[in-house]
């Protein structure tokens, strides 16, 4: 799944490729558990059959978990580099020392000739027009709201910047399903384990068992 999201130019990146292989290792996780779930062993008792299961499913998220904190922190600053990244290829950061005629230029249309000249700009790659209306530090500059100026840097960059675009949502999806995966994993082992009251009676009887091998140990001197 992830891969296919990536697409051509990132199913190779590396944290990518790391993110699947985890997410692959989830997915065998949780099948492992299931088929314990669904085979107990027969000469264990319930309850030591869900400590038996609860353990083993805590372990095994433990270690996804540390394994998939790294990644998840290098795709998500990978994807705060972003903006800077765009900026710089949208032309937002060098000079223009034409951006406040073109502003006022455009401040002076109306809102369908504003659109029809932001588009032929970003259709030309015209870094002077596209940079004057993307760095304006307030939408009023240009006389329109900040809806419409979310619209031409979207429209920018799925025009101009397609990889990096491509490679934020693949970044985003990619963490948002690790993330996901995580949370079900957990459940499924919460789900395992019972809820609180059986929990503490199963450790109950695990400390009552505890307590009459201790008690016999102790009858023969041990």
């Amino acid at each position: 799944m992830i891969e296919m999201k990536a697409g051509d130019k990132w199913k190779d990146d590396p944290d990518i490729n790391r993110a699947a292989v985890i997410h692959r290792q989830y997915i065998h996780a949780m099948d492992a558990i299931a088929n314990m779930i669904n085979t107990p062993d027969p000469l264990l008792p319930d309850a030591a059959n869900r400590k038996r299961l609860e353990d083993a499913g805590q372990k095994a998220m433990s270690r996804l978990a540390k394994m998939s904190d790294g990644v998840l922190n290098d795709l998500k600053k990978r994807i705060d580099g972003l903006g800077d990244q765009a900026d710089e290829r949208l032309g937002l950061k060098g000079d223009n020392p034409q951006a406040g005629e073109i502003r006022a230029v455009l401040r002076g249309m109306d809102n369908k000739a504003k659109r029809e000249a932001f588009k032929e700009a970003v259709k030309n790659g015209d870094s002077e027009l596209i940079g004057a209306v993307l760095s304006a530090s307030n939408p009023l500059l240009l006389g329109v709201n900040s809806n419409q100026m979310k619209q031409w840097r979207d429209q920018a960059e799925s025009e101009l910047l397609p990889d990096l675009v491509q490679f934020r949502d693949a970044a985003e999806y990619t963490v948002d399903l690790l993330q996901d995966s995580f949370t079900a994993a957990v459940n499924l082992v919460d789900n395992v384990a019972g809820t609180r009251e059986e929990v503490r009676a199963d450790q109950a009887q695990i400390d009552a068992a505890r307590k009459a091998e201790s008690a016999l140990s102790e009858a023969l001197g041990g």
